[in-house]
């Protein structure tokens, strides 16, 4: 009886501390966090950002070989376009808290971007979801210190 109470014991310390293990919010070191924010990302960004994280503008360059000039002269036409998640793109420069706030609520919450056609995704991902998805993205950022990013770079 002794030996079962101690392993019960043992089991839920181990469980404990599986539960209570923390990585900072959006860590693209963070695996876990990061093979989930790919899934999700997969789920619900790549329609609008492209599975390459290019942006409707990168997809539109690679489809119609359009220079850069080219693509700037239509990202000032066209406005609002669902930019490039990758490290050549604004998202890059927004801080974590921003790039939550952005996928939580939406650009033109977040940032003031009038006229935005993306809505938050707070009613659809819980807050540890969305951190995932920051941490994926950022996975992909030498800046950021993304081991994606590294990988790519060390090719």
């Amino acid at each position: 009886m002794g030996l079962s109470v101690v392993v019960a014991a043992g089991l839920a310390g181990a469980a404990w501390t599986l539960m209570a293990r923390e990585y900072p919010p959006g860590d693209p070191g963070d695996e876990d966090q990061v093979a989930l924010g790919a899934a999700l990302y997969a789920w619900n960004c790549t329609r609008c950002h492209g599975e390459d994280m290019s942006g409707e503008l990168g997809w539109a360059q690679k489809q119609m070989g359009l220079s850069d000039e080219d693509i700037q002269d239509v990202a000032e036409r066209v406005g609002d376009v669902a930019p490039a998640h990758d490290s050549h793109g604004n998202t890059a420069r927004l801080s974590d808290a921003q790039l939550f706030e952005v996928i939580q609520d939406g650009p033109e919450a977040a940032l003031g971007r009038e006229h935005s056609r993306m809505s938050g995704f707070k009613d659809q991902l819980a807050e540890d979801e969305i951190w995932s998805i920051v941490a994926f993205m950022k996975s992909h950022w030498p800046e950021a210190g993304g081991a994606h990013a590294q990988a790519l770079s060390n090719d």
